[in-house]
């Protein structure tokens, strides 16, 4: 079974890794999410930046789910 994590990528972001994170998780262009996630921040009056900060702090990180042997290191 291939169990897919939703995380925060540290090891490739922009600010946090949280676009990069779900992008990896849904196998979409992290640019896409990063234009849906800019679009959302302008329409939901402030939601979706209460929304990234909470996804911030609460997602693991990539490093800590390779270094649990959660998931494989892709050299990414």
């Amino acid at each position: 079974m291939n169990e897919r994590i939703l995380y925060r990528n540290d090891r490739r972001h922009a600010i946090l890794g949280v676009c990069r994170g779900i992008a990896e998780f849904l196998g979409l262009p992290a640019w896409v999410v990063r234009i849906l996630a800019i679009l959302l921040l302008f329409s939901s009056f402030g939601a979706m930046l209460v929304a990234y900060i909470v996804l911030a702090l609460v997602l693991p990180t990539k490093s800590q789910l390779i270094a649990e042997g959660r998931i494989v290191d892709d050299f990414q």
